[in-house]
C-alpha cells in the first residue's frame, strides 16, 4: 500500500483529502505544519507528499527544500492558489487550490502509478 503524507494547516482540507485518498486505497498520514511533517518524515518513509504552500512557520517552499535536502526518494505535490508564482524545480507537480475530488485522485494516481 502506497503511503501519502499530507501537510496542511487547514483541518477541513486534511480531513477531506485523507478520507478521499483512504477510500482510494492509500495509507494517509496528516500533519498540520511543516515542522510536524519533517519530524514524521524523519521517522518513516512516504511515497508521496502533498503539501500546502501557505502555512504558518515553515511554508511549503521551505518544507520542500528541507525534504529534498534529506535526499529521500519521494514525490512532492505542492498545493497552491497560484501556480504561476515562483515555480519550484524541486516539486514534481502542482495542484491548484481549491481542487475538485477528481483532480486530486488523478494527480495522486499520476504520481503513484
Amino acid at each position: 500500500m502506497k503511503k501519502i503524507l499530507l501537510v496542511d494547516d487547514e483541518e477541513s482540507i486534511r480531513e477531506v483529502f485523507a478520507e478521499i485518498l483512504t477510500e482510494e486505497g492509500y495509507q494517509v498520514a496528516t500533519v498540520e505544519n511543516g515542522d510536524e511533517g519533517l519530524k514524521l518524515l524523519a521517522k518513516e518513509p512516504f511515497d508521496l507528499i502533498l503539501v500546502d504552500k501557505k502555512m504558518p512557520g515553515i511554508d511549503g517552499f521551505d518544507f520542500v527544500r528541507q525534504v529534498r535536502a534529506m535526499n529521500r526518494p519521494v514525490k512532492i505535490v505542492l498545493i497552491t492558489g497560484s501556480i504561476s508564482e515562483n515555480p519550484l524545480k524541486e516539486v514534481d507537480a502542482y495542484l491548484a487550490k481549491p481542487c475538485e475530488i477528481d483532480e486530486l485522485i488523478s494527480m495522486v494516481q499520476k504520481m503513484l502509478p
